[in-house]
């Protein structure tokens, strides 16, 4: 999920519970005639077209990527040193 501004031409990236963009600010529900009017940020379902990534979410993105993988290579780590360990 994305929220956007109609005011500007950048885009964020939201976390799973839609309220908040990864760099910080409250994103709005979309009113129930799907308009996107007013100030604040509007929660929409597809990426807005001919609009940027907001760095700051593009780095918190990046970021969260990295923390999957190193969590990932931890376990990884630690199967294999069990299984070394007995002996399978």
């Amino acid at each position: 999920m994305y929220a956007k501004s109609e005011r500007s031409k950048i885009y964020h990236l939201l976390y799973s519970t839609f309220d908040y963009t990864l760099c910080g600010q409250k994103a709005k529900g979309v009113d129930l005639k799907g308009s996107t009017q007013g100030p604040g940020l509007r929660v929409v379902s597809e990426q807005p077209p001919n609009r940027m990534l907001c760095k700051q979410c593009e780095k918190m993105e990046q970021r969260k990527g990295i923390n999957v993988m190193t969590k990932a290579v931890g376990t990884l780590s630690i199967l294999l040193i069990g299984t070394v360990v007995l002996g399978m």
